[in-house]
């Protein structure tokens, strides 16, 4: 009987344990596959942060690689675009392409005086530069190396020597050697002027003086507005050291007795595009191709200042080619220098210079110009008059643009030339004498 009694109780109380543990085991199977599916969870997120960790590390070297390494020669191209022979990376980043100026000139000067006459003819290799230019690393940083032969002696030496940075759209800065600011006609290059040579007024009263400079530049530029400054060596600074250089005994006519040693200059210039909306014309005299007008105006100024005075460079020019002209370039410009001494002696040169070119067809120009130096009267001490007048007429044909060209021209200078200029084939003699001038010249560009 208490068998019979005991055992359903007994297999209650048996089974309801059994079902206790079993559920008590499976809440514990549970707990553990929801730790484990947790460690998993955990184990994939760092697996997949150290993925993309090293898939970006790998990108950042990648990119420092392919920053610091020059482009392979395979990526590379080379050949004839914008009008020059160039080699550059697919990227542009970097370009180089050679320049050279070759100008082979035939010239004769009459010089008609009260103790006779005398000629002078010949032959000579008037200009031979070489260089390169480009860009390096990046198309914003530019370069340009230029290097002239001495038609003396054969001699290589420095004019361009500079790098340049632009500084967003505006903005760019400039250091190295480089052509002084002041005057437009020095700034336009010696391939790209109308007449064989510059003005003579030009020359001495400014581009001899400055010409190239040594130091470092800023430029704004807009559609219609540039203005750079400049803080160089001053005057006379081209291919010299860091110290500071004196012009010599006698600078320039018209000048102080002596002159101080150059410590350092200041200069700037500021152009106006007033008509048009091409600079590219801007970069020679010729109208030769534009279709649009073009009226520029433009001054600049120098500042040297020496132990012992000051010198002082200005221009103040204007550039017109008319759209109803086609073919007509008119250029005037009023320049001089102004010596400033600290022991009270000083000397103002002045001068003018008006010039005009016209395309006969799309291969013939015919030009003039005249341009005339005043001397300071107080200091002139080259004898004879205190004033000189340049008259040029000559012809250029295009053969292929500037870089194959033929000019021939005549200077006459009825008052002579107290100051001899060797480059514009000019001889010194006494300012009440007469000269005139031939000159042949072919040139080619590269």
């Amino acid at each position: 009987m208490f068998v019979r009694r005991f055992l359903p109780a007994f297999a209650t109380i048996t089974c309801g344990s059994l079902a206790m543990a079993a559920d008590a085991s499976l809440e514990e199977l549970k707990a553990q596959l929801n730790a484990l599916q947790q460690k998993i969870q955990t184990l994939e997120a760092q697996q997949e942060a150290q993925a993309k960790a090293q898939v970006t590390l790998q990108q950042v070297v990648s990119d420092a690689d392919r920053r610091s390494e020059l482009p392979r020669p395979e990526q590379f191209t080379a050949g004839y675009r914008n009008g020059r022979f160039t080699i550059a990376s697919e990227d542009g980043n970097f370009s180089l392409y050679p320049t050279a100026q070759f100008q082979f000139r035939y010239a004769g000067s009459y010089q008609d005086a009260d103790g006779g006459s005398v000629y002078d003819d010949g032959f000579e290799l008037r200009r031979m530069k070489l260089g390169i230019a480009g860009n390096l690393l990046a198309k914003d940083l530019t370069y340009k190396f230029q290097w002239a032969t001495d038609r003396g002696n054969g001699n290589m030496r420095l004019e361009d020597g500079w790098i340049r940075y632009c500084l967003g759209k505006n903005f760019s800065i400039v250091a190295g050697q480089f052509e002084d600011l002041t005057s437009h006609e020095a700034l336009v290059s010696s391939s790209r002027q109308l007449a064989t040579e510059q003005s003579y007024a030009n020359r001495v009263l400014v581009d001899s003086l400055s010409e190239y400079v040594q130091g470092v530049g800023i430029t704004y530029s807009t559609g219609k507005l540039r203005v750079s400054a400049a803080f160089s060596d001053g005057a006379g600074s081209a291919n010299t050291g860091w110290r500071d250089q004196s012009l010599g005994a006698s600078p320039a006519p018209g000048a102080p007795a002596a002159f101080s040693t150059i410590r350092y200059a200041t200069s700037a210039r500021a152009e106006f595009l007033l008509m048009g909306d091409n600079w590219k014309a801007y970069d020679d005299f010729t109208a030769r191709g534009n279709k649009d007008d073009l009226l520029v105006l433009g001054g600049g100024v120098h500042r040297s200042e020496g132990t012992d005075g000051e010198l002082y460079l200005y221009a103040l020019d204007l550039q017109w080619e008319p759209h109803a002209i086609p073919g007509l370039g008119v250029y005037v410009a009023a320049l001089g220098n102004t010596f400033d001494l600290k022991d009270g002696t000083s000397a103002n040169n002045y001068g003018y210079v008006v010039q005009a070119g016209y395309m006969l067809n799309d291969k013939t120009e015919i030009f003039g110009r005249w341009d005339m130096v005043q001397w300071d009267k107080d200091v002139f001490a080259a004898g004879g008059k205190d004033r000189v007048h340049e008259y040029t007429v000559g012809v250029n044909y295009y053969i292929s643009g500037h870089n194959a060209k033929l000019t021939a021209d005549v200077v006459y200078l009825p008052d002579g030339a107290p100051s001899g200029q060797s480059g514009l084939n000019i001889v010194g003699q006494d300012s009440d004498d007469t000269q005139v001038v031939g000159r042949v010249q072919f040139q080619l560009l590269l």
